[in-house]
Parts: C-alpha cells; structure tokens; sequence
C-alpha cells in the first residue's frame, strides 16, 4: 500500500482508464460470487463451452485495460533506461504471479493450482513488454503474431488421438494436453486436465494485450483529436465483426476457456470501442463527473479483486456460505433476488472500501 503524496506533481490522471479499469473489476466481483448461479438469467451466466456472453467480456477487458495502462505508463518513463524499467517490470510481474499461486493456494488448496486470473494477466503481459517501445505498427504486428500462431496450433495441432481442429471436448483439446503435460494434470483447474488459464490461451490473451497498448499509444498521439478516435472506434467494430466472420469461416468457436483469437478479437473490438467512447465523453469532452465516482474502485483495483478473492474463499472453507442464498430466498420468495441482493451486497461492500482508501489517499500498487 502506497500513498500518492506526490500526485500534485504528476500528469493528469486518465479518468476514463480508472473508470473503466474500476467496472472491470466491479464486473468481475459481482459476477464471480454468485451464491445461487442457476438462478442467474442466462446473459449472467457464462456459456458451459462455446458462446459469448457479458460475463465472458469482464476479464479480455481487464486485460485490455492493462494494455492501455502500459501505453502510458511507459510514455511517463520513455526517458528511463529500458534495460533498468524491464528488471523493475519483471519484479512487478513476479509479485503479481505470487499473489496469484497465494489465492490459488487459498481457494483450492493442495495440490496447488499453477494458472489462474493474476497469473494470465501476468504472462499476458510479460509476453506485451517487448512491444512497449515499439511503433505501433510493430506492436499491431505483434498482436497478429500472437493470434495467428494460436489460431495455427489450435485448427491443425490435435491431441494424440484427437483430429486437429476437434474442439468438442476441452480436456481432449490441444490446450488441454498441453496443460497436462506441461503443468501435470494435478495442478490444473480442479485436476481436471485442462486449465482455462491455460498456457495456449496465454498467446490470444497477450494479442489483446498489445490491442490495448496500441490504443492507449494511439490514444497518446491524438489525445483530443475527434477525428483519430472516431477511426479507433470504427477499428473496434471492425475487430469485432472479423472475428465473428472468422469464428464462422474458420470453425474456430468463441470460446473463453479456450480463449481463441476469434473471442479474443470480437472482445478486444467491443472494448475498443466502448473505451473510445467513454475517453471522448470523459477526457476529450470534459465531462469527467460522469465517471469520477469509479476513480476510487478503478484506482484500487487490484487490491479489491486480491482481497474480495480471498475473503470469499476464507468465508466458504470456514462454513459462513453454504445455504445463505437459500435461506435469503426462503424469507423474500425469489432466488433471483436472493443472488443479486447479496452479490451487490458484496459489491457495494469494496465500493466503499475503495472510497475510505481513495480518500486517505492510499492505493495499493506493484
């Protein structure tokens, strides 16, 4: 935990980037928690394979936004020697991965449980650094790169005994055997063979990183031109709609746990252009009190997603989960109201964690 006393002397703060990292991670709590999940509508619901849904555009945004932040993170830095900013982004990165295995440690127990959430963003953008000083012409190259050689593996590396391209089964897919034999099938998600952080999604996961760290350049480049934003914007949709074509030209499903280059592109062209949009109203137009209510979530992100992980998953093996939601539902007659009441509950909770903390001036930062 860090005070930002010096902020009088730092840049101006990109609203829009704190509010959209702070609905990000405001998505992830609320979504992840559910205590009654089959009472959830099924646009809450993640798909139990293919298919794309809100919650499956949470945690790509999370990575995209860790994109951007990259983008002008190094703009603040572009005279630190490169060699000096890698070993203290590489230490950050370890911290991350650690905080990680410790959440994994915690939530599933032994055998211990190698990939997870902090972990891809971790690699994802471990795999984005070597970019962050490039033009952005390299690092859209890059971005492609990524996506291209996953798309390869995937449609024309099989499994032993399994047809390249065959995606019906996830522990007979590719990414599974890879899983498996790279980590060892007990410390998979819940030993299963295949880990949805997987280490081939890993490669998608850093294109969109790269998407972002190109955006956020961009964005650095034409901080107020209406023009260049509504070009990125286009660029968004763009994405989006290719990688639906390509979903269906290719065969290659939108699928999160997979995490393909199609679901990577439709929700990476999503959040571009939701961004764009959100940075033209807060930080082009001036209307920053729109989102300056987000700025406390946004800027203590890390912290609530770490603390409200670890503090569900203490709650659940001490015995204080089990049947909350079904006696809430007994007394006011409806699951549904039941999950939702004690999911904003528990996101209203870190709202205001966040606010005390922001106040006081204390954010928590690797």
């Amino acid at each position: 935990m860090s005070s930002s006393g010096a902020a009088a002397a730092s840049p101006k703060r990109i609203v829009s980037l704190d509010a959209a990292r702070a609905i990000a991670v405001a998505l992830m709590v609320f979504m992840d928690h559910p205590t009654i999940a089959r009472a959830l509508p099924t646009f809450l619901r993640h798909p139990e394979w293919h298919g794309f849904r809100l919650p499956d555009a949470v945690f790509p945004a999370f990575i995209f936004v860790a994109g951007i932040s990259l983008a002008y993170s190094m703009s603040r830095k572009k005279d630190v020697d490169f060699k000096a900013a890698t070993l203290v982004f590489l230490r950050r990165i370890a911290v991350l991965m650690l905080i990680g295995l410790v959440i994994s440690f915690v939530k599933y127990g032994l055998p211990l449980r190698y990939l997870g959430v902090l972990q891809r963003i971790g690699l994802a953008l471990l795999l984005a650094w070597p970019f962050t000083r490039l033009r952005t012409r390299w690092v859209l190259l890059g971005a492609a790169g990524y996506l291209l050689i996953h798309a390869v593996v995937l449609l024309f590396v099989g499994a032993p005994g399994v047809v390249p391209g065959d995606f019906a089964v996830r522990e007979a897919t590719i990414s599974g055997y890879v899983d498996t034999l790279v980590l060892g099938v007990q410390h998979t998600y819940m030993q299963s063979g295949f880990d949805p952080e997987g280490i081939l999604g890993t490669l998608s996961a850093a294109a969109q990183a790269l998407l972002g760290l190109a955006l956020g350049k961009w964005l650095i480049r034409n901080p107020r031109n209406t023009r260049a934003l509504l070009f990125a914007a286009i660029v968004g949709v763009g994405m989006a709609l290719l990688g639906w074509f390509l979903a269906g030209v290719l065969g290659m499903p939108l699928n999160k746990p997979l995490w393909t280059p199609t679901y990577a592109l439709v929700s990476s062209g999503i959040f571009t252009f939701v961004f764009v949009l959100m940075y033209w109203v807060a930080d082009t137009k001036g209307h920053e009190r729109l989102f300056t209510w987000l700025v406390p979530l946004g800027r203590n992100a890390l912290l609530v997603f770490v603390a409200s992980n670890l503090a569900v998953a203490i709650a659940r093996r001490l015995g204080y989960f089990p049947g909350i939601g079904s006696r809430l539902a007994s007394v006011i007659g409806s699951e549904l109201l039941a999950t939702l009441i004690l999911q904003g509950g528990e996101l209203a909770l870190w709202f205001l964690v966040a606010g005390w903390l922001h106040r006081r001036k204390l954010y928590w930062k690797l």
